[in-house]
């Protein structure tokens, strides 16, 4: 669940980019509204849990890079204060979702700029999460 809050924005910011034309409209402001708020309702969740147990999750997914003189890990960090601004965060990106998908209703590119929208989520979320500040730069 941690890893989902952030890969939905990347996954919809995909499939957006490559099946856009095929939902028109209407299909890829669902799908971008839906994945932002799937991903809200998991930070949610996430703080639940976060707070309740009073200690720090870090998901570690391996060596990204192999240095010569310390090796740098892919690692997630959850905590209080990430959590809380996970909740901001894909909170306000659920917000200019719903907003965007309802200004720019007649706009014939609407699901590429909701892809480059989640795109930009997705990296706030990695910039918020980052467990090295050389994952952060690239978030």
């Amino acid at each position: 669940m941690y890893l989902l809050i952030i890969f939905l924005p990347f996954i919809s910011s995909l499939s957006l980019l490559l099946f856009g034309r095929l939902l028109g409209r209407c299909g890829s402001g669902q799908v971008s509204v839906i994945t932002i708020g799937v991903a809200f309702l998991s930070s949610l969740m996430v703080t639940y849990e976060v707070v309740l147990s009073g200690s720090i999750c870090q998901v570690d997914l391996g060596l990204w890079l192999p240095l010569r003189v310390s090796d740098v890990n892919l690692v997630f960090t959850f905590d209080v204060i990430v959590c809380m601004m996970l909740n901001l965060v894909t909170l306000v990106a659920l917000l200019v979702h719903q907003y965007s998908r309802e200004y720019m209703a007649g706009d014939p590119y609407l699901g590429r700029f909701l892809s480059y929208l989640s795109l930009f989520t997705f990296s706030m979320l990695i910039l918020v999460t980052a467990g090295n500040l050389i994952q952060m730069f690239f978030g």
